[in-house]
């Protein structure tokens, strides 16, 4: 069993592949996975993480019905764990060290840093720090198959040196 927090461009790029029929597309064959396989895999979210998706999937530009939405979100609830204590001295220390191109992130990172083992995919990789647990929706298809992040990323030559 290990826990996952999902970043909003994975859900976005998911609901718009499912729109246009692409199940090929990563971030779909993630979400596939969290809804519709029985696995031992635990969504984590807490209520900032919540506001953002609803945020973020109610923008016209993407066009998702609210019927849509809502069901996505219950949907994910039922399946998922919710974080609501505090962060630990601890924790905190390690994310003000890295300096977050957008803050919105930092909540993301903040939950997957609550349980362990944990994964943080997104398609947005360059935006925390440099983590095994810190994913893009392939790596994470390939952990499901069983490999282990450090050969994947060997194997495609990505550096696993601290981003500053």
């Amino acid at each position: 069993m290990h826990y996952v927090v999902i970043d909003t461009n994975v859900l976005v790029s998911s609901l718009l592949a499912e729109h246009n029929k692409n199940n090929k597309s990563k971030p779909f064959m993630v979400m596939n996975n969290l809804f519709y396989t029985d696995n031992n895999i635990i969504p984590l979210y807490n209520q900032d993480i919540l506001d953002e998706y609803k945020d973020v999937l109610s923008r016209p530009i993407f066009g998702f019905s609210k019927l849509r939405i809502g069901k996505m979100i219950n949907d994910f609830k039922k399946r998922a764990l919710c974080i609501d204590e505090k962060l630990s001295k601890d924790i905190i220390e390690k994310i003000e060290k890295f300096k977050f191109p957008d803050e919105d992130d930092i909540v993301f990172y903040q939950v997957s840093l609550s349980r362990k083992p944990s994964y943080l995919v997104t398609g947005n990789i360059s935006h925390f720090p440099v983590k095994p647990f810190v994913v893009t929706p392939g790596e994470y298809l390939e952990i499901l198959k069983g490999r282990k992040i450090t050969e994947i990323r060997q194997e495609n030559n990505i550096s696993t040196k601290e981003r500053k």
